[in-house]
């Protein structure tokens, strides 16, 4: 059996785009892996920062207390998520309802007075 040379071309290029769009998935899962590794150190991070903070912030409010005799809220960091927030970096318009949810002032549009 004969083949063409055109279809031996054809079979070269893609076994050539396979074996290249295999090493980019390789490169791109080391790349996800090492990410997902550096988001978790991360989120450790932030939750001993935060700790930390609250712990001073609470110190903070206690030596007031005794040194003022002056009782201050202290201050608390939280890690909170939305849950039914869309996008978090998104510019796109929320919405009324969700706003009111998460605590964002809402604009309406105000009638505009009319002298009778």
């Amino acid at each position: 059996m004969l083949l063409s040379k055109d279809l031996v071309g054809f079979y070269q290029i893609s076994h050539e785009t396979l074996v290249d769009q295999r090493q980019e998935i390789v490169s791109l899962r080391a790349e996800r892996d090492a990410l997902k590794a550096e988001n978790a150190t991360l989120k450790i991070n932030f939750d001993w920062l935060r700790m930390k903070v609250n712990q001073l912030e609470r110190e903070r409010a206690q030596l007031i207390e005794k040194a003022y005799n002056i009782t201050l809220p202290a201050p608390e960091l939280t890690r909170h998520v939305a849950a039914d927030v869309p996008d978090a970096f998104s510019f796109e318009d929320i919405g009324d309802d969700l706003a009111k949810r998460l605590g964002m002032p809402i604009f309406g549009h105000q009638q505009p007075h009319q002298d009778a």
